[in-house]
């Protein structure tokens, strides 16, 4: 009972992490940036909201 909970856990988690993945990447390809340039942007939006 508990690996079942634990398996679905962990399928839901790496399905997430493919469906952030491919998001990033579909983004990163319509913006014409390379994926550091993005990151560099996005992170220095983050910080400037912060303020």
């Amino acid at each position: 009972m508990v690996s079942d909970a634990v398996g679905f856990i962990g399928i839901v988690l790496l399905a997430a992490a493919i469906i952030i993945g491919i998001y990033f990447r579909i983004t990163v390809r319509l913006n014409g940036q390379t994926p550091d340039e993005y990151l560099n942007e996005f992170l220095d939006n983050l910080n400037e909201k912060n303020r």
